[in-house]
């Protein structure tokens, strides 16, 4: 359910610009894919215009709609991003190419778990949008690949109001506990810059130091 905070974030946002983002927005909700809620992603879109990374790392790719939103905010990005649903990484790749995007984007299908201790480089953004549950199990390799003075941003932290206890969690109990525990590691690392920002689900954007 819409909170009316959030409703009335997004009755003054303006729309987002272009036909495909749009399409590719009615699409995911019509079916029911999980996309990053619009006024989350124009605080995404401000944090990547503010960082200006040259390399993203983003974990959760769905139909491509938040990478396509992230490489419009700097051209000089590159996108390196990963998908467990292989039928969503081919429609992933299909929707970069038809926004012009595909030089710019590497693809991964499979599970984060066993991708990100493979990847090499540094990254200076990083997009936490993939499996809730498995948010504290990346969180040493994202440290690794992410460079000083780099950005993290964690999507859907207060899920839906269960993990700050507005929301009775029921059967979700497991999972909003790995969340709460993902959100008090980051906050509490002394090497991280960290805060959360009560938009959308909630964003975590935190600064490695």
């Amino acid at each position: 359910m819409l909170s009316q905070s959030n409703a009335y974030i997004r009755s003054v946002l303006k729309p987002d610009g272009g036909a495909l983002l749009r399409s590719l927005e009615a699409s995911g909700r019509g079916r029911g894919i999980s996309l990053v809620l619009p006024e989350t992603a124009a605080v995404l879109k401000q944090l990547v215009y503010l960082k200006r990374p040259s390399k993203i790392l983003e974990i959760g790719t769905a139909t491509g709609y938040s990478g396509i939103i992230m490489l419009s905010m700097f051209a000089g990005a590159e996108l390196t991003t990963i998908e467990i649903d292989e039928d969503l990484c081919a429609e992933a790749r299909r929707n970069f190419e038809a926004a012009g995007l595909s030089p710019r984007v590497s693809v991964f299908n499979g599970d984060a778990s066993e991708i990100l201790p493979l990847t090499d480089g540094e990254f200076d953004f990083v997009f936490l949008d993939g499996p809730k549950a498995h948010y504290s199990e990346y969180l040493p390799f994202i440290k690794k690949r992410l460079k000083r003075g780099g950005l993290l941003a964690c999507d859907n932290v207060l899920f839906g109001g269960m993990v700050s206890g507005e929301i009775p969690c029921g059967k979700r109990g497991s999972l909003v506990r790995k969340l709460d525990s993902f959100l008090r590691a980051v906050c509490s690392d002394p090497d991280f810059l960290a805060s959360v920002i009560p938009v959308g689900d909630g964003l975590c954007a935190a600064v490695l130091l």
